[in-house]
């Protein structure tokens, strides 16, 4: 999987788009997904800390852990 597929999938599966930040921009109370220095990075966003987070090295782990990670938490459906 890479983001513009995870993008999709989160989208169909009526996920909040406030619930997650593919694009970096840092959202708060949101799942985050960002790559930096050819490593990708996924955690849960909460009052400008990063928690929970883990590294990986190739996009299609990371896209695959916060997928699990948002459709565990029921809040990141639309109402």
């Amino acid at each position: 999987m890479n983001v513009p597929l995870l993008r999709a999938v989160l989208t169909e599966m009526g996920v909040d788009d406030h619930a997650y930040d593919l694009d970096g921009r840092g959202g708060d109370a949101s799942y985050g997904l960002v790559q930096s220095w050819g490593r990708w990075s996924v955690f849960y966003a909460d009052h400008g800390q990063r928690k929970a987070e883990r590294t990986y090295d190739t996009e299609g782990e990371a896209c695959d852990d916060l997928l699990a990670r948002v459709l565990q938490d029921r809040s990141t459906r639309k109402h």
